[in-house]
């Protein structure tokens, strides 16, 4: 009800509730990253695709790099992922 207003103000709502759905892309199963062996002075390159399939966007983070040894390099450790 609205002050000094004798009619009652109706205001349709809708909520739509969310969780978020992230994916891991193109591993297999189960989701492992294995890195075999290389010879000497050459590099080898492991990618992780992420899809949100939910509705709402997803904040992510790599955790634990920190403990990796100087000869693994990580581009990107944090992100955002928009829905679709």
């Amino acid at each position: 009800m609205i002050k000094n207003n004798p009619l009652p103000l109706i205001l349709p709502i809708t909520c739509i509730g969310s969780r978020p759905i992230v994916d891991i892309l193109d591993i297999g199963e189960p989701p492992l990253v294995k890195f075999e062996r290389l010879l000497l002075n050459q590099s080898g390159t492991k990618e992780i695709r992420l899809k949100n399939n939910g509705k709402i966007p997803v904040n992510w983070k790599l955790d634990g790099i920190e403990g990796l040894p100087e000869e693994f390099n990580v581009d990107t450790t944090f992100g955002r992922l928009n829905p679709t």
